[in-house]
């Protein structure tokens, strides 16, 4: 069919049901034959077809359809642009296309996208200014579920005074309950190992809010 968010969302339907071939398939076809379709159609396509192209580890393919939409207002195709520079190892590239969407959506993924860049690079301070006007926006399992994730994705893989320096860094805005479910979202991704080292580093400093956060970390993490 000719209507571009029509076969963009069959394409998602079928990526969420591990369809990922067939949705590229679908795409490209489309896409090859709709050249002179608007812009706000083929947008939309495109940044399905990225995203499974991604997921097929075709990041050079996936970079080429995305590429031409990095200025553009597409939060979809500028957040999966970023997704494929991340694991193309191209972080300020994906930092500038994150940020971009980030000014255009304060939707959890948006903001999680951008903290995950930002700590990647070893931008902490940069990770808690695009955190801080938004934690109050989201839920509790919304922040653990994206920023948590970020988190989990960056610093289960460095040491533990990394993922303590990046949390030494949130501003208040992210309090004590918010750091335990960053804590708590590493467990439940099967890295205990990095959270408890995390969350023993944090208790050594000894102030009370560290004590919250262990009482709180132990209650909540198993739940």
């Amino acid at each position: 069919g000719g209507d571009g968010a029509l076969v963009a969302q069959w394409g998602q339907g079928l990526i969420d049901r591990a369809e990922v071939g067939r949705a590229r398939e679908v795409l490209e076809r489309w896409e090859a034959s709709h050249r002179g379709a608007p812009p706000a159609a083929r947008v939309q396509v495109a940044a399905v077809l990225g995203e499974a192209m991604r997921r097929q580890r075709d990041l050079a393919g996936a970079w080429r359809v995305l590429e031409p939409w990095a200025a553009s207002d597409s939060v979809a195709a500028l957040s999966t642009g970023a997704r494929v520079l991340i694991e193309q190892e191209r972080l300020e590239d994906a930092e500038r296309l994150a940020r971009r969407a980030w000014d255009r959506d304060e939707h959890a993924p948006t903001t999680a996208l951008l903290a995950e860049v930002s700590w990647r690079r070893g931008h902490h301070a940069a990770a808690a200014e695009a955190l801080a006007p938004r934690v109050r926006s989201m839920s509790e399992s919304a922040w653990e579920e994206t920023v948590g994730a970020s988190f989990d994705a960056v610093f289960s893989g460095r040491s533990a005074a990394e993922g303590m320096a990046a949390m030494a860094a949130l501003g208040a805005e992210v309090d004590v309950q918010w750091r335990s479910a960053l804590l708590r979202a590493m467990l439940r991704a099967g890295h205990g190992g990095i959270a408890a080292q995390i969350h023993e580093g944090l208790r050594a400093e000894g102030e009370a809010q560290r004590e919250l956060l262990l009482t709180r970390y132990a209650l909540r993490v198993a739940g």
